[in-house]
């Protein structure tokens, strides 16, 4: 350890360790809100799936509606006439 020291200061990187910890703990800071972001996308993207697949049930439920309408109509004009 102690030659590890030494290499370190002759070598002048001791001058260094201060920025290369700022740009570290940088560093780390935006691969925290990288993966905070990428995360809110995901439930977006999830979000939008089930709203799409509610929207398509609805739009099925609608047209079920309409066929049994136009059902119930044809019967009570065969009924009638």
């Amino acid at each position: 350890m102690q030659l590890c020291a030494l290499f370190e200061r002759v070598s002048g990187s001791m001058k260094l360790k201060g920025q290369y910890e700022d740009k570290k703990r940088i560093k780390r800071q935006a691969e925290e809100k990288h993966a905070e972001e990428a995360e809110q996308r995901s439930a977006l993207a999830k979000r939008k799936g089930a709203i799409k697949a509610q929207k398509e049930e609805a739009e099925k439920y609608q047209q079920c509606q309409k066929e049994q309408v136009g059902t119930v109509l044809s019967s009570l004009n065969f009924c009638c006439a």
